[in-house]
């Protein structure tokens, strides 16, 4: 298991010369490390050879205490390269490999040939990159400027920062921005897209002259005295301006002028405002004065979850309020009501929220000041491990350094997506052929772990799989095409398989018959399904399996649409607990995880029966015969992985739980 590192935007300085090699090739670079502390330059010896033995280049690197790199271009495959000297050991060097997205820490062991350390690794497919070069501009009416990034990209992200000390703004590879004061700004861009993975950063500077003289801004003075009679004014050098004042939203004729009178008796919710227009804001000004109760409410509550990490929920916001909250003055979340904050070390932070909503265009905000004086969480390395349900498909688990699994928020990711968070977590990258792939996760803080990421390596197989056909008949009559979905979804000892998944629609106005052979993991399967809601009428939909050997299950029949479809490739699929035991019996065992052995407990009125125990592949490793209701099993020689026991007795005539064995 080789363990490496994801490397983030650093890595897009070097991606202009990655990307300078020709496309035949994979390009990547080695790191190498002088770490013999003697400040002397260390000549190494270094032979690549392909998977067959042959070389493909060699040479002599000088490195010193400062490193150095060195690029190639190969094929995409796998690799070893060899590497001699005087001075050249696992402790005095170090090598280090890059491409793409990951940093791959090499482990150098001794080879046959004495004086020789070798290390093997695989280069994959080298990406086809097309990022743009440059941020084109032109500009608008008034303050309004537009800016452009080449041309759309599939998948593209871009995060503007207009350099006039507003919060970035992300959007497309078209953008139009209005400043708010004349000057000089840099603007700057950082754009992604699936052509342009690593990202690249653009930056231009624009001069904006003629904005921002005139500050239309328009204050209104409130008076009452006896809070039932009020008195509104606007400055009075207004007076030769189109004025227009409004109740509720209202035009009042004949209120035109810089002051405005109004009774509103015990009306507890009203509101008045006034429109001005000048030749300096031709667009208008607009100030407004509200009683409304309680619309513009929001209050920030707190407490200590645990020594160094606090809750924080916003209260009193209206109804579809978008929230922003901010800590230490930046971004740092929005729309939720409530977060949970770890403190990294001893301190304190500032927590704000606020809103705005047409009631209230001024904006609302509450802060507060936290401050931690536990002391920072201890590192801790969580372990990962995995073992295989069936080629190419594997079940991933997150242990904490107790042994125990890891209880915290997770969330699982391979190929730069998020896939899931579950743990443990199974899953297919649902590969052809044998391919090296990489899983990492990320995860909260748990008990004394503070939060961190970590990615394993994982030579994959490809993925078997069983060819079976769907039968579809059909005959229904609609006002327009009419479509119905059926979708399948596989699991293998009860876990779900993440990363495969089968869909297929119809679409036809009157009789449809249709035959699809697909290839499907050895599996069981649930079926889902759904159609457009519209005017429909059928006479017939009928959808169903057949197996390999003939065997054939109804996956979906429109008048009996809830007969628990299913079907399954695996010999414990139909199996079921007899309706005589109750759903909430079960049979305990622990530890499980186990390392040595694992213990287990039947209900108290199970008094006899058999025991099997199978591995992931379905072969019997254990049967016994059992005439109490506990015992133990010795599993210290069994190899590591996931196995599935079945009780089987009498009256309950099939009771099946797992055992996940680990070391």
């Amino acid at each position: 298991m080789t363990n490496f590192f994801r490397v983030g935007m650093a890595a897009a300085g070097l991606l202009a010369s990655l990307t300078a090699w020709a496309q035949e090739c994979a390009p990547f670079q080695f790191w190498v490390l002088n770490q013999s502390g003697e400040g002397n330059a260390i000549a190494i010896n270094f032979v690549i050879s392909n998977a067959d033995g042959a070389v493909q280049t060699e040479g002599v690197w000088e490195v010193t205490s400062a490193g150095m790199t060195a690029e190639f271009c190969l094929a995409a495959g796998c690799y070893s390269i060899a590497i001699s000297g005087d001075e050249v050991s696992s402790e005095n060097v170090g090598l280090e490999l890059f491409q793409s997205d990951f940093v791959q820490i090499l482990e150098l062991t001794p080879a046959d040939q004495e004086g020789f350390w070798d290390a093997a690794f695989c280069i994959e497919q080298g990406w086809q990159y097309n990022c743009p070069e440059a941020i084109d501009y032109a500009e608008g009416e008034g303050c309004t400027w537009a800016f452009e990034i080449g041309s759309f990209q599939e998948g593209e992200e871009v995060m503007w920062n207009f350099g006039d000390g507003s919060e970035p703004i992300w959007g497309g590879h078209f953008i139009e921005y209005e400043f708010e004061t004349a000057g000089t700004f840099e603007v700057n861009a950082f754009f992604t897209s699936y052509d342009c993975p690593m990202g690249v950063e653009l930056q231009t500077v624009i001069e904006v002259s003629g904005c921002g003289e005139a500050e239309c801004v328009l204050e209104m003075e409130v008076s009452t005295e006896d809070g039932m009679f009020y008195t509104f004014s606007i400055p009075d050098e207004l007076a030769n301006n189109e004025i227009q004042w409004y109740i509720d939203g209202q035009p009042i004729e004949g209120a035109n002028s810089t002051s405005f009178e109004a009774g509103f008796d015990f009306n507890p919710n009203w509101s008045v405002c006034v429109d001005v227009y000048t030749e300096a804001c031709p667009d208008g000004m607009e100030a407004c004065y509200s009683n409304l109760e309680g619309d513009c409410a929001l209050d920030l509550v707190w407490n200590e979850v645990e020594c160094n990490q606090f809750a924080l929920q916003a209260v009193g916001q209206p109804e579809g309020a978008t929230l922003i909250w901010m800590l230490d003055g930046e971004f740092y979340d929005y729309i939720v009501p409530e977060i949970v904050f770890t403190f990294e070390e001893e301190g304190c932070h500032v927590f704000g929220v606020g809103y705005e909503t047409p009631d209230c265009p001024e904006g609302v905000f509450a802060e507060v000041e936290i401050c931690s004086d536990c002391p920072p969480m201890e590192e801790c390395e969580l372990n990962v491990d995995y073992v295989e349900l069936s080629a190419g498909i594997y079940l991933f688990s997150v242990y904490a350094p107790n042994g125990e699994l890891f209880d915290g928020e997770l969330n699982w990711w391979t190929n730069g997506g998020y896939v899931g968070s579950e743990n443990p977590f199974a899953w297919t990258w649902d590969l052809e052929e044998p391919m090296t792939m990489d899983m990492c996760f990320d995860y909260s803080s748990w008990q004394d772990c503070p939060s961190g990421e970590m990615c394993i390596q994982v030579e994959s197989q490809g993925m078997a799989c069983e060819e079976v056909q769907l039968l579809l008949d059909g005959s229904w009559t609609a006002e327009v095409d009419w479509s119905f979905e059926l979708g399948l979804e596989a699991f293998i000892d009860g876990w779900e398989i993440a990363g495969w998944s089968f869909e297929e629609t119809w679409s036809a106005d009157g009789e449809i018959s249709d035959t699809l052979t697909i290839c499907v993991p050895p599996a069981c399967f649930d079926v889902f399904w759904g159609w457009e809601a519209t005017n429909v009428t059928v006479e017939l939909l009928l959808i169903s399996v057949l197996i390999e050997g003939g065997d054939s299950a109804v996956l979906f029949d429109w008048f009996d649409p809830f007969n628990e479809p299913g079907f399954g490739l695996l010999p414990d699929c139909n199996n079921a607990v007899s309706a005589v035991a109750l759903e909430q019996e079960k049979i305990h065992s622990w530890p499980n995880p186990a390392h040595t052995e694992i213990r287990w407990q039947l209900p108290m009125d199970w008094v006899s029966g058999e025991l099997q125990v199978f591995d992931a592949r379905g072969r019997q490793v254990h049967m016994e015969r059992v005439f109490q209701g506990a015992g133990r099993l010795d599993v210290s020689s069994w190899p590591v992985g996931l196995y599935s026991a079945r009780w089987s007795g009498q009256e309950h005539l099939y009771v099946p739980f797992k055992i996940l064995i680990v070391r």
